[in-house]
């Protein structure tokens, strides 16, 4: 409720020498040592203003000749090697080419030779983040804060950061600063909404969500979805399926928002209309996995167990890390009298996951229908440390009761 409370509060109110700096020595050294020869180009001329050779870099860059922009941005270090515009530049270049290593060299030599720059800050904790550096970004966003406590985008960045590894707390702190500096941050909204939907606060998390999609109306069709997620939360499924409608209509390729109305039909077990749905998601986004694992489901349910296999099968090749979908792969080629496979797909399963009961019940049970006793019992001793009540459900049948 303190949550609320504040919520609530805010809501109204040389050029070698240089690149071998920035991209290490060896292999890279080489590679930018050969790239000197680009600088003759015209393009990249030391004539002309500043300004006229950043816009030059930086027209490369947007057009996508990075190898080019990076060299263009090196001279400009090697005629200056305290421009740290410039090494903003090739850090940028370098991330999206993705020497993300490199990249992070970059913006710190950046911020060594132009320590105020907040905008260097800024993309370094994104970098940060996209690594999974999740304390050194905290700690680069509040550099960033220490010289503009104001800076809405550090604020959203900490948030961010804190709210990946589970800090809600810090995160929702941050996130409501972001947005007492900037009233109209979408993004601060659409994931302080996020982080109140994970703690139970669904009510609180759809008028964060509301905010999202009237400060941001142009990219609101996730805000729409999550706030679909909060009402089924909530148990208001009328209004959760229109979220994902409104969704729909913001931006009809936004699979998410399909797949989440193929689940409320399935939760409401109208499983022919969830099975069309999550196909019509499958249409958008072929890569998702989740709903071939739920076709899977689906069809196991009917009977269709030849349709199952297959999209179990889709579902553990786009996703080969997913323990369900192999346990329910398997109890599919269990009612197909398949046990080879059927004990070949659980096993898969515990070898991903080796706590998962489920896994060694179903792997114990093929054992055991496949006359493998002592296999059988192999997965019991596993499973008794784990689950005990599923345990002696298998021992039930292990001892033929």
């Amino acid at each position: 409720m303190l949550v609320a409370k504040r919520i609530k509060k805010v809501m109204i109110g040389s050029l070698a020498g240089i690149m071998a700096f920035a991209l290490g020595a060896g292999i890279w050294l080489a590679y930018w040592n050969n790239q000197i020869q680009i600088s003759q180009n015209t393009s990249l001329s030391d004539q002309g203003s500043y300004e006229q050779r950043m816009e030059t870099a930086y027209d490369l860059y947007y057009s996508g000749e990075l190898n080019v922009a990076a060299t263009a941005f090196a001279k400009m270090i090697h005629d200056d090697p305290s421009d740290g515009k410039a090494y903003l530049g090739l850090a940028s270049t370098l991330e999206e080419m993705g020497f993300y290593n490199d990249a992070l060299n970059a913006y710190k030599k950046a911020i060594q030779v132009d320590p105020k720059n907040q905008n260097t800050y800024l993309q370094l904790g994104l970098l940060q983040v996209r690594m999974r550096q999740y304390e050194p970004a905290t700690k680069t966003y509040l550099s960033a804060l220490i010289i503009n406590p104001n800076n809405d985008r550090a604020h959203f960045g900490l948030g961010v950061a804190y709210h990946t590894v589970g800090e809600y707390e810090k995160a929702v702190d941050s996130y409501l600063n972001a947005i007492q500096v900037n009233p109209k941050f979408s993004d601060a909204y659409n994931n302080l909404g996020l982080i109140l939907n994970q703690l139970g606060e669904p009510e609180e998390a759809i008028r964060s969500f509301e905010l999202a999609i009237q400060t941001g109306p142009t990219q609101s069709e996730s805000a729409w979805n999550n706030m679909g997620i909060a009402y089924q939360n909530s148990g208001n499924l009328s209004k959760a399926l229109e979220a994902y409608q409104n969704a729909i209509m913001m931006n009809p390729d936004y699979a998410k928002a399909y797949f989440n109305i193929a689940r409320l039909y399935h939760v409401e077990n109208k499983l022919n209309v969830a099975l069309k749905t999550y196909k019509a998601a499958l249409e958008v986004d072929p890569e998702q996995w989740d709903a071939y694992y739920a076709i899977g489901s689906i069809q196991s349910d009917k009977g269709q167990y030849i349709q199952a296999v297959a999209s179990f099968m889709n579902a553990v090749q786009l996703n080969p890390r997913d323990a369900r979908s192999f346990v329910n792969l398997g109890w599919t080629y269990g009612q197909m009298g398949d046990v080879e496979k059927e004990i070949s797909a659980y096993s898969q399963a515990v070898q991903l996951q080796n706590d998962y009961a489920k896994a060694y019940l179903g792997l114990g049970l093929a054992y055991h229908k496949n006359g493998q006793k002592d296999q059988a019992m192999q997965q019991y001793n596993k499973l008794v440390t784990i689950d005990k009540e599923m345990a002696d459900l298998m021992l039930t049948v292990l001892n033929g009761e």
